[in-house]
């Protein structure tokens, strides 16, 4: 064990060592922690922290174009950490093509504060050896933490490169390197917002939202990877699960014909969960979820485009850990 911790210390950082540092106790500690009343996993409300996140999209948002550019100068930002690091984030501009030269992200993670929220995409995988490079969040050294973005921490980075993704119509922001990173506050709660109508990225993109209804397209379904455009958080461009959900519908019949005032809702699964059971698991009578159509359920997560310069339609509910999903008796 002392070896073990003198490696992270020299490799990482003491303020980056923080405790487990195993790669998959972030489902876990987040249960015992909140079935032990720890502290909350949710709140409704919007974000109190103001953590700079929107000088940071004002920046991107001047980019030139569509490749990865050192910023002028470096921004620092903090903001809850409402997906942690290890969700899987492509960037490539011609995943169609044969073969692809991807370059994937296997820990990702998301930031949100009052003003907005930010895609960090971390871990490149495989990692940047170069020792001339050794000071990138991409060399092999830094690049390897999967902790280093916990749910509901408040962590605080320098954004030194990143790139407006899509195209000029249809584009995210994402940070692609960032140095510094320092954890301000350990396990707040993660504050979302009840949604009243379709997505929209100037509302909506990288933001927590809530939407309860019926589920009407089971997450069994694989998306095509180059039918509509290239998909974007799975990992080395593995098909993942994706749903639609009606909310604003009286019964299960009435979710049938989701139109006027009701509204489907994508959803889709990251990695962590679509690689797992899809007809459902129990953690204790409070963690539960079955996403087979027809169940009447609660999902809360950051919202997200899932295809490279795709549209408002596209806006999608981002499902990465268990707690995100609570299975409801229907109305």
């Amino acid at each position: 064990m002392k070896i073990r911790v003198i490696l992270c210390s020299i490799l990482l950082g003491l303020s980056r060592c923080i405790s487990g540092v195993h790669d998959d106790v972030r489902n876990e500690d987040i249960l015992k922690e909140a079935q032990k009343l720890s502290y909350p996993l949710y709140e409704e409300g919007i974000t109190s922290h103001d953590g700079s996140i929107s000088s940071l999209l004002t920046a991107i948002q001047s980019l030139p174009d569509n490749n990865e550019h050192t910023l002028s100068s470096p921004i620092t930002i903090s903001g809850i950490v409402t997906i942690p690091s290890h969700f899987a984030f492509t960037i490539d501009n011609n995943i169609c093509s044969n073969p692809p030269s991807p370059e994937i992200y296997l820990r990702s993670f998301v930031l949100q504060d009052q003003s907005g929220g930010i895609l960090v995409a971390y871990g490149l995988h495989p990692a940047d050896t170069n020792v001339a490079n050794s000071s990138s969040m991409k060399y092999f050294a830094n690049a390897q933490y999967h902790g280093l973005a916990v749910f509901g921490d408040v962590l605080q980075i320098t954004v030194t490169k990143a790139r407006r993704y899509g195209n000029a119509t249809h584009f995210v922001p994402v940070a692609t390197d960032f140095s510094n990173p320092q954890v301000l506050q350990h396990r707040q709660p993660v504050r979302y917002q009840l949604q009243a109508g379709p997505f929209s990225r100037g509302q909506d993109l990288y933001r927590m939202r809530q939407i309860t209804g019926f589920v009407t397209l089971s997450p069994t379904y694989k998306e095509t990877p180059c039918t509509t455009g290239p998909y974007r958080f799975q990992p080395d461009h593995q098909q993942a699960y994706w749903g639609i959900l009606c909310v604003g519908a009286l019964n299960w019949q009435d979710a049938q014909n989701c139109t006027g005032s009701k509204i489907a809702y994508r959803f889709k699964l990251s990695y962590n969960l679509g690689a797992g059971t899809l007809s459902g698991f129990d953690i204790d009578n409070m963690f539960s979820y079955n996403l087979a159509e027809g169940a009447y359920v609660r999902l809360r997560g950051p919202v997200i485009v899932p295809t490279f310069a795709g549209p408002d339609s596209e806006l999608t509910l981002l499902l990465d850990q268990k707690h995100q999903i609570e299975t409801l008796k229907p109305p």
